[in-house]
């Protein structure tokens, strides 16, 4: 039975002793534990690197550089370079649902940044990020989200394919049939 984690869960230590995770969900059908999971279930990565980001679901560790040039760990979710083509005739690009290219692309990469061994989320979804969490982050932090955002971030490119750089603008919330907004 490999180590399982729910992807709110996943540590800083973790990362440090695996630096790629995959989802149990998308890579495990039929093993013994894939019945135990969910789709927020992850494992250790147990093969050669790089890991395949078109295979299922793979976290990577990253490093998370704030504006003022302070960097902190985390990790993200490795996406294909194909990440915007739908997988069926008749469903919507990514891009397309939550208002462009650079909005979808956070939408699936949801970047978590480990500070003072608590994970943060920019990602909030429908209910976006409620405002004691972000201005728990700022205190955390000891600064101004102007001072924080963008935050880029990136892996190394050994781990895995596809994607592995990106950028956050603030705590993002999805309204439907609208652009993603950008919260700070």
């Amino acid at each position: 039975m490999p180590e399982l984690r729910q992807i709110w869960d996943l540590s800083r230590a973790d990362f440090e002793h695996h630096a790629v995770w995959i989802g149990v969900h998308n890579f495990d059908i039929g093993r013994p534990w894939h019945t135990t999971s969910n789709e927020a279930t992850y494992r250790p990565w147990d093969q050669g690197l790089p890991a395949r980001s078109d295979s299922g679901f793979v976290l990577v560790r990253a490093e998370l550089t704030l504006k003022c040039g302070d960097c902190y760990p985390g990790f993200f979710t490795a996406v294909p370079d194909a990440w915007d083509v739908p997988p069926r005739t008749g469903l919507a690009s990514i891009s397309s649902r939550y208002g462009g290219p650079e909005l979808g692309l956070v939408a699936v990469q949801q970047p978590r940044i480990f500070v003072d061994h608590q994970q943060v989320s920019f990602w909030g979804g429908r209910s976006g990020v409620p405002v004691e969490k972000r201005q728990a982050f700022y205190t955390l932090l000891g600064k101004p989200s102007q001072d924080i955002f963008p935050i880029r971030f990136r892996a190394d490119g050994s781990l895995a394919t596809g994607i592995l750089t990106g950028e956050v603008k603030g705590f993002y919330k999805v309204i439907p049939k609208q652009p993603a907004q950008i919260e700070l």
